[in-house]
């Protein structure tokens, strides 16, 4: 056996040093795309939120001179309902490990942070997927939402296959949102084909800056909307008979136009209970330990149907004209 030194092996050394565990955690669940930051947020003291759309607008008509003009019932509206859901995720940690594991990292704290993102992230994937028709403790996501409205989803693909997004069909689903949309929502892969599109002598992506900063951020946006990636649409997606059917199984994805705002303004926003988001630390009777957890009352409103608009069954291929 070779001799280290003054030490008899190596192992002996190793006994005299310990290693070095830096404090916290490092970050490597990192996506872009978070919906729960831009939507504006309406607070609700009540279990429901109950708004009316319009209908049928009423209309006039031409007279003669002395012609008896007859009383006219024409209007209607129609009635939205937005319940809030609960949404809840809780874990115990023994009391031991809190007070005693405390170098360099302070366990519970860490827990918490980790929980806290954790939540956020089923949220966000049931902003863009949820569908509460087949999982009903569960609220409409925006899949839902256009495909409830008539008129309001572009079907890039065709049956069961799905094609490359047209700049044709793009400059359609904003069309459909009035006055206009503010936001643009995709996933990274068909990003990365509308960025190409823009190399070259017909760019399709515009750069905004922010004044008044020194360092000016800047957005790839189409005919001025801003362009925002995400990570939680996937390129997974199925269709079926020509529309989004599934978020996994297949390789197409959608894009998203919308409209941000509060409902009285026909926008897209969060409605959450009051708190937004409550954490509670509960003391277990048969245990040494506290069980922390985390609760959010919450949904989304669409108040008017204008407001959001989606082009599905797009493949990850050059985007066309």
């Amino acid at each position: 056996m070779a001799v280290i030194g003054y030490f008899d092996s190596l192992t002996e050394v190793q006994r005299l040093v310990t290693d070095r565990l830096l404090a916290g955690i490092i970050e490597e669940i990192i996506e872009e795309g978070q919906l729960v930051p831009r939507l504006p947020v309406m607070q609700l003291d009540a279990k429901s939120l109950i708004y009316n759309r319009e209908g049928t607008l009423p209309t006039a008509d031409f007279y003669d001179i002395g012609e008896d003009i007859p009383a006219q019932a024409q209007a209607t509206v129609s009635q939205v309902t937005v319940t809030l859901k609960r949404v809840i995720g809780q874990w115990d940690l023994d009391n031991f490990i809190v007070d005693t594991y405390r170098d360099p990292n302070d366990i519970r704290a860490q827990a918490i942070s980790m929980a806290r993102k954790g939540v956020m992230r089923t949220i966000e994937n049931e902003l863009i997927y949820g569908d509460d028709s087949t999982l009903t403790k569960h609220f409409d996501g925006l899949h839902v939402w256009a495909a409830a409205t008539s008129g309001m989803c572009v079907h890039q693909g065709s049956g069961t296959t799905g094609a490359a997004l047209s700049l044709a069909n793009l400059d359609k689903a904003i069309d459909l949102v009035k006055p206009q949309p503010n936001l643009i929502l995709t996933n990274f892969e068909v990003w990365r084909r509308l960025m190409a599109s823009g190399r070259g002598a017909t760019p399709v992506n515009w750069i905004f800056q922010q004044p008044g900063q020194d360092v000016a951020q800047t957005f790839p946006t189409y005919r001025g909307i801003p362009i925002v990636r995400s990570d939680y649409i996937t390129q997974t997606e199925t269709i079926s008979s020509s529309a989004y059917a599934a978020k996994t199984g297949g390789a197409c994805s959608s894009i998203f136009l919308v409209r941000l705002g509060s409902v009285e303004e026909g926008g897209l926003c969060m409605v959450t209970g009051n708190p937004m988001f409550e954490f509670k630390e509960i003391e277990l009777e048969n245990k040494d330990a506290n069980r922390f957890r985390l609760t959010w009352y919450v949904n989304i409103a669409l108040g008017a149907t204008k407001s959001l608009a989606v082009i599905d069954g797009i493949t990850d291929a050059a985007v066309t004209a």
